[in-house]
């Protein structure tokens, strides 16, 4: 575990899931826009299907954006347009319109980080393998744990936020605009600030693509080396992160060779010793 909480790639990864329920505060709203405005099931209908490709989008999209601008960067802008997208919220919150291509939007973005967050993950626990020679992925998962009840607590705040604004059992104030915009505009605010909150923290990855790609290089090197000194040339395992100097591998593949012409040796030797009874059967 003390290895694990020294991984700074983890703890950001950690840091940014106590922050992630506020960004999408105004997704709440959602289904309040099609009952207490739009008042049409029809209509409801067809807003909700088209909703529903922002995910299908989002995770299509994900893997290109990555190629072209980096883990990072996508998590980076994910997370700032998904704040930009609720701040926009805060000036108009009575606009239906923008209050359905704001909450699109949002929807867009964490899907995007359904894709990369998981690979950024993947890359902290390769730094964990490179950098210890350990790669812990079950202890990870423990200090995913404190993350959790930091944002158990914090997952509170939005429901005080309905209560302040007097939404308690009765909805049927969200009838009345004087009640729902206020309450509409508190919850963009909260997912503005929580937007950035979430962004913040991916400043500070610097794993970058190049920097992982020759890290898994010298990962594989030290695979090789240790495949080589346990007798599995062929073969490749996981490494144990120790270092190993030229003149071993030497060493190994000397007293491999040596082996081999041993066993040669050896077959011909007593391919020599049964030719004569072959020839005394015949």
């Amino acid at each position: 575990m003390e290895k694990i909480v020294r991984n700074k790639y983890l703890w950001i990864l950690n840091i940014t899931t106590w922050f992630q329920f506020g960004r999408g505060a105004v997704t709440g709203v959602l289904m309040w826009i099609y009952i207490y405005i739009l008042q049409n099931a029809n209509l409801q209908s067809v807003l909700s299907l088209v909703m529903g490709t922002a995910s299908g989008i989002g995770m299509f999209m994900a893997p290109f954006l990555i190629k072209f601008f980096g883990k990072r960067n996508v998590a980076i802008f994910s997370n700032i347009i998904m704040a930009a997208a609720s701040a926009l919220l805060i000036i108009f919150p009575s606009n239906v319109v923008l209050l359905f291509i704001s909450t699109y939007i949002v929807f867009w973005g964490a899907a995007v980080q359904i894709i990369s967050q998981p690979a950024m993950n993947a890359d902290a626990l390769d730094y964990q393998q490179y950098a210890t020679g350990d790669r812990f992925e079950g202890m990870s998962g423990n200090l995913g744990m404190i993350g959790q009840i930091i944002a158990l607590g914090t997952g509170f705040i939005i429901p005080a936020i309905y209560e302040v604004n007097g939404l308690l059992d009765d909805y049927d104030i969200l009838y009345d605009p004087i009640v729902r915009e206020p309450l509409f505009r508190t919850l963009a605010i909260v997912a503005t600030v929580f937007g950035v909150l979430c962004a913040v923290p991916f400043f500070f990855w610097d794993l970058s693509e190049k920097k992982h790609k020759k890290m898994i290089e010298e990962l594989k090197e030290r695979a090789a080396k240790e495949n080589m000194l346990n007798g599995y040339e062929h073969e490749s395992v996981l490494s144990s992160g120790e270092n190993f100097d030229g003149t071993d591998s030497l060493q190994v593949e000397m007293a491999s060779k040596n082996e081999n012409e041993a066993d040669c040796a050896e077959v011909t030797s007593e391919e020599v010793a049964t030719q004569p009874n072959k020839e005394k059967e015949v």
